[in-house]
């Protein structure tokens, strides 16, 4: 089948604009700008238009669903809803799952599933290779209150394919970091090496330590991961104005 001509998108858009209700609500036509994956959802829906979903993506949501039931006894069937016509594939909406339009160096993708926590993820992957914490008692018992507990719902991350944390942000404390809402949390990095290690049979993080810049202890210190010292995963911790060079947070690519 042909796709839409130059002329015909031309002519669509200058409809839109021209069909544009203006009794919309001022916050209704902001929330569209803020969130244009959304945007792009429903646009493509009213339109009947089925984008297609890159197969390495696909790729990798398989393998994130493999690792799940593998690790976790999870069955996330996050590609079910494209086997249904009229889906949207870019940015992807699959069942409650969405997942942000990837920017260039973000290649690979990280998913954390609902029902997941901390602790949950930290035992686990301490079943299957060496792990170590700073503290005596479980680890969410430390963090904050909005760290604590399941993750309500499923969601995706974009972050750099490489072992050690982001080069450029080396020696940047947690203050010094602009966005840190936009560089992984603890559960996050977690997951990533935790994903990783099932991959390779290496860990994240030989030369440096993750600094995990979006999370916080209840005590206001900075959770951070690294190898550890007998080779495994190590959590510990970091005051948040504290610089060190081999220690650095990883970006991460959000959905909104």
């Amino acid at each position: 089948m042909e796709k839409i001509t130059t002329g015909q998108a031309t002519e669509i858009i200058a409809l839109f604009a021209k069909k544009l209700p203006l009794t919309m609500l001022k916050s209704v036509a902001q929330k569209w700008i803020d969130d244009p994956s959304s945007f792009e959802s429903a646009i493509a829906t009213a339109l009947d238009v089925k984008i297609t979903v890159d197969s390495a993506v696909s790729k990798q949501i398989e393998n994130w669903q493999n690792f799940y039931k593998k690790f976790f006894g999870l069955d996330l069937d996050l590609l079910m809803d494209l086997k249904k016509p009229g889906v949207v594939g870019r940015p992807l909406n699959l069942c409650d799952l969405r997942i942000p339009v990837r920017v260039e160096g973000f290649n690979r993708l990280i998913i954390i599933a609902k029902g997941v926590s901390i602790n949950q993820v930290y035992e686990t992957g301490k079943k299957n290779f060496s792990s170590w914490k700073w503290c005596d008692g479980d680890i969410e018992s430390q963090m904050k209150d909005s760290e604590r507990g399941m993750v309500k719902e499923t969601y995706a991350i974009w972050v750099h394919d490489e072992q050690e944390a982001d080069k450029d942000l080396l020696g940047e404390s947690a203050e010094d970091i602009k966005n840190p809402q936009d560089t992984e949390s603890l559960i996050e990095r977690l997951i990533h090496g935790f994903k990783y290690w099932s991959e390779t049979a290496n860990h994240l993080d030989v030369d440096t330590y993750t600094l995990c810049a979006s999370s916080r202890y209840f005590d206001g210190d900075v959770p951070c991961v690294d190898r550890g010292g007998d080779g495994g995963v190590g959590v510990d911790g970091y005051r948040p104005r504290n610089r060190g060079a081999g220690i650095g947070a990883r970006r991460a690519v959000r959905v909104g």
